[in-house]
């Protein structure tokens, strides 16, 4: 009975999750299947990063100029180096927890499964419904138990 309950409430949720709640994660590329569904790295505009790198060298703490630069580095599928960038940009925004969630899944993406899962618990303890580091946060435990 328990488990037909289960079944129903779990079925009752799926049919009524919004349609835009889809759209606020993102598939973590390297735990979709490698088919041709797995979609190529994207290669930034190289103006773009050129301008950024000029930005951070008159201004290291641009935190916008950091954030864009990893955000196209994980585009990139170069997610340790993505990382790294946010890791800088929340040296000045510490507190920028859409960022840390951005910086897990980085660091999953890299394999830094430890530091992904404590970067996420982060997150949670100041906002503990934030979708994307909840869905990171559990692709994270899910590939470090796999580890083990």
């Amino acid at each position: 009975m328990l488990v037909a309950g289960f079944g129903i409430g779990f079925g009752l949720m799926y049919t009524y999750i919004s349609p835009k709640a889809a759209d606020i994660v993102k598939p973590i590329p390297q735990f979709v299947p490698q088919s041709a569904s797995a979609p190529p790295p994207t290669k930034a505009d190289p103006n773009l990063v050129r301008q950024l790198q000029v930005e951070l060298k008159r201004d290291p703490k641009n935190f916008d100029a950091l954030r864009e630069l990893g955000n196209i580095r994980y585009d990139a599928r170069d997610f340790s180096e993505a990382a790294a960038l946010y890791a800088r940009a929340l040296e000045v925004r510490p507190d920028d927890i859409n960022l840390r969630s951005d910086r897990g899944g980085a660091l999953l993406q890299a394999r830094k499964v430890d530091e992904a899962i404590s970067e996420l618990k982060t997150v949670l303890s100041k906002e503990a419904t934030h979708p994307q580091a909840l869905y990171i946060l559990g692709m994270a435990l899910l590939a470090g138990k796999q580890d083990r």
